[in-house]
């Protein structure tokens, strides 16, 4: 793997055929996820593009309409899409058709882009979690089944080991986006610090849903934003802990950790002030992006 990949893909369709409008959407959209697709094999790399735009288009939707049985329409249309994928009936859609390659030449499964619908379904009627632990549940129903989803299309064990690490790194990268994402969700009416830990800090849920980037943080946010950022780490470092019995294949899946700890660490430098711009921005920047090429080339995550 080379740091001349990016270039190329960015000019240039995927060599496996995916066509440059669901790469350009995912490298808009998810440009994290983009990026660590550039390290997968080339015979791969569309199928897993293919994952991560269904998954963008799917996240998408409940910060792309204001009602949401309108939501829930477009999810049906996808669910009934990957349910007739065994038929062969499958709507001309470019991604929807991309999807369904993926599932009949590379392992990968329905029943986990089905559960991926189902989870943002939930994410149409606003819930606050009651704890860490509904919050991982959260984390591994979202990010954590996307990862798991990936690795029979890199031809990666997914049981033992690797089907360890990969859940913890999901979970971190799920706590991380949040985190990044919090004055988003708050401008949308959405909360995702758990309840316990909001009353632990003494923070209100009307002061978490004024907070806004830029704006100065409610008292206990900061402390609370912490919290959930220690947790983070901690999961990285458990997905870490026995490199040595991973699956290679599985590294463009558990490289979201070197990212993790890239925003994580901004994060850390402000105080642990999710309202600042600085730490929320759109892609990792052209130092951490180097970052990320160096320990793909090293095998490292």
């Amino acid at each position: 793997m080379t740091t001349s990949i990016p270039t190329k893909f960015a000019s240039d369709s995927l060599d496996s055929g995916v066509p440059i409008d669901i790469a350009g959407r995912l490298r808009d959209g998810d440009r994290d996820r983009f990026l660590c697709t550039l390290f997968a094999p080339a015979d791969r790399r569309a199928a897993l593009v293919a994952l991560y735009a269904f998954n963008l288009e799917i996240a998408r939707v409940r910060e792309s309409v204001s009602d949401p049985m309108v939501g829930q329409l477009r999810l049906k249309w996808w669910h009934e899409a990957i349910s007739n994928i065994d038929t062969g009936q499958i709507p001309k859609h470019p991604l929807a058709l991309a999807v369904a390659d993926a599932v009949a030449n590379f392992g990968l499964e329905a029943d986990n882009l089905l559960a991926m619908i189902e989870a943002r379904a939930d994410d149409l009627q606003p819930r606050r979690p009651a704890d860490m632990a509904a919050l991982e549940t959260y984390a591994n129903e979202t990010a954590t089944i996307l990862s798991m989803a990936a690795l029979p299309i890199l031809g990666a064990a997914v049981h033992g080991p690797t089907h360890d690490a990969v859940g913890h790194v999901g979970i971190a990268w799920a706590y991380t986006g949040l985190l990044r994402a919090l004055p988003h969700h708050a401008a949308e009416g959405r909360i995702y610090l758990p309840d316990d830990l909001c009353r632990r800090h003494q923070l209100e849920p009307a002061d978490v849903l004024r907070t806004r980037f830029g704006n100065p943080s409610p008292d206990g946010l900061n402390v609370a934003v912490r919290e959930i950022a220690t947790e983070a780490r901690r999961h990285i470092a458990t997905a870490r802990a026995r490199p040595q019995e991973l699956a290679s294949e599985a590294l463009p899946v558990l490289l979201p950790a070197v990212l993790a700890d890239h925003y994580l660490k901004l994060l850390e430098r402000t105080g642990y002030d999710a309202t600042r711009e600085e730490f929320a921005r759109h892609g990792p920047g052209t130092w951490a992006t180097a970052n990320l090429g160096w320990h793909a080339f090293r095998r490292k995550f």
